[in-house]
């Protein structure tokens, strides 16, 4: 999975709509939904859910929220 996936993925689990996750990663939403489908496909599911699920699973994702706070500082931090 590429970086920007990984990011893409990082953020899934959080409340954050498609809209607020393309705007904190300065994406356009059709550059966010296509990093999604991606994800998803090498994820081999088919929704958000899903993919979280399958995340945790695979070790790609921690199952607190602080990987999701590290990313979100991050891209603050980058703006």
């Amino acid at each position: 999975m590429s970086r920007r996936e990984l990011t893409v993925l990082e953020l899934l689990p959080s409340l954050r709509s498609m809209d607020e996750i393309a705007s904190d990663l300065t994406f356009s939403i059709n550059t966010l939904k296509s990093h999604i489908r991606s994800v998803y496909s090498k994820l081999g599911v088919s929704n958000r859910r899903c993919a979280v699920l399958a995340a945790h699973e695979h070790g790609l994702i921690l199952s607190s929220g602080s990987e999701n706070q590290s990313t979100q500082a991050r891209l603050i931090s980058h703006r």
